[in-house]
């Protein structure tokens, strides 16, 4: 199985005061996006909260996401899941 290589940017939004937004690549390991991982964000108790797919470059988003502590998921057929804990504050 492969692994994932990945990126998370954090951005404020300018139209949502509390809100947060979260960006990525997902890359494998030749720094080539992967289309169609699945990415779900789950809060500190488990639970899910959003989730989205990568586009053909690798990219995603999702926004609207108030601040507290969360863990990110990917998940694609062929790779290795990865977990990553983020704070946003």
């Amino acid at each position: 199985m492969k692994s994932f290589l990945f990126l998370i940017l954090f951005t404020s939004s300018v139209h949502l005061i509390h809100a947060q937004s979260i960006r990525g690549i997902i890359i494998d390991t030749d720094k080539q996006g992967i289309l169609s991982v699945t990415i779900r964000l789950f809060n500190e108790d488990s639970v899910f909260v959003k989730g989205t797919v990568t586009d053909i470059n690798g990219s995603y988003a999702i926004n609207n996401i108030s601040a507290g502590e969360y863990i990110i998921s990917c998940s694609s057929v062929g790779y290795i899941p990865k977990y990553v804990h983020i704070n946003i504050g």
